[in-house]
């Protein structure tokens, strides 16, 4: 609902909502896991994407994160969460 197009791909590949694709797209399998993702340097995050991220245990990782931590240290917190 944000309107922004960047996490459309993503929730795509991950079969969200896919009782809602257009007939023709019906057939695309869902052939990402939410397991295996992490955002890195997440911005104005609205209250529905974060209840996506939420609801699908989507690893993620806000500009907070990456201030307090470092990248170095982010990146290998993402690492283990989608391989540990």
């Amino acid at each position: 609902d944000s309107g922004n197009l960047h996490g459309c791909p993503v929730a795509f590949l991950m079969g969200l909502d896919s009782h809602s694709y257009p007939p023709e797209l019906q057939w695309v399998p869902k052939v990402l896991s939410s397991k295996k993702i992490a955002y890195i340097g997440l911005r104005d995050v609205d209250e529905g994407e974060k209840k996506i991220l939420k609801d699908n245990g989507i690893t993620a990782f806000s500009m907070y994160h990456i201030d307090r931590y470092g990248i170095n240290q982010v990146v290998e917190m993402a690492l283990k969460a989608i391989d540990p």
